[in-house]
């Protein structure tokens, strides 16, 4: 099956479930082999034109699983971009994360950290990411790892304290029996707010 044209005067085309799929397919197979012979600006242009990406190789790994385990950051980027769960697992309960901590791959652990991956995720044999930096002697991943944790744990604080500014400004101006609009709320914590140096 030939595939159609999919720029018109610069417009993407939609693409029928057989098509995606098709473009699945090639992409999955030009993932599948040695890093060498991976062939990413073929990849990426699969991947704009919609190629489907919920196929899994011999081993399970899907398009996103794959290519973390060949260090493709600019392909993962890709498959980001187009909505697919950056927590999502193989058989054996890995996550992309989880794959770039056992091989090494800290420029990879830091980007999947920062879209969110789950840094807590365990394996079906009970593995965490962390562990398995350290298991296999890679100290900058789990570098990595700490910051990222490290990172959470201060966005979780500072949320909770805006929240409180909220409820006490919300709270204030109910007692000042002020009609209250979140706009108004969020000016009363900013003025609030301490200089951070």
């Amino acid at each position: 099956m030939s595939l159609p044209a999919l720029k018109k005067e610069g417009h993407a085309m939609a693409l029928t479930p057989d098509e995606a799929e098709e473009l699945g397919r090639k992409l999955m197979s030009n993932l599948c082999m040695d890093l060498k012979r991976v062939d990413v600006p073929a990849a990426l242009d699969l991947i704009a034109r919609g190629a489907s990406l919920g196929f899994d190789d011999d081993r399970a790994l899907s398009p996103l699983l794959r290519a973390t385990h060949h260090n493709l950051l600019g392909v993962v980027d890709a498959i980001l971009a187009r909505g697919v769960d950056v927590n999502e697992k193989d058989r054996h309960g890995w996550t992309a994360l989880m794959i770039a901590a056992n091989y090494g791959h800290a420029q990879m652990a830091e980007f999947l950290a920062g879209k969110g991956a789950d840094i807590h995720a365990v394996s079906l044999q009970g593995k965490t990411s962390f562990a398995l930096a350290q298991e296999n002697g890679f100290r900058e991943v789990g570098d990595v790892l700490i910051r990222a944790e490290r990172k959470r744990q201060q966005d979780i604080a500072d949320a909770e304290r805006l929240a409180a500014q909220f409820q006490e400004a919300v709270a204030n101006a109910h007692i000042a029996q002020e009609p209250i609009k979140v706009g108004h709320a969020l000016h009363l914590i900013k003025r609030q707010k301490p200089e951070i140096s």
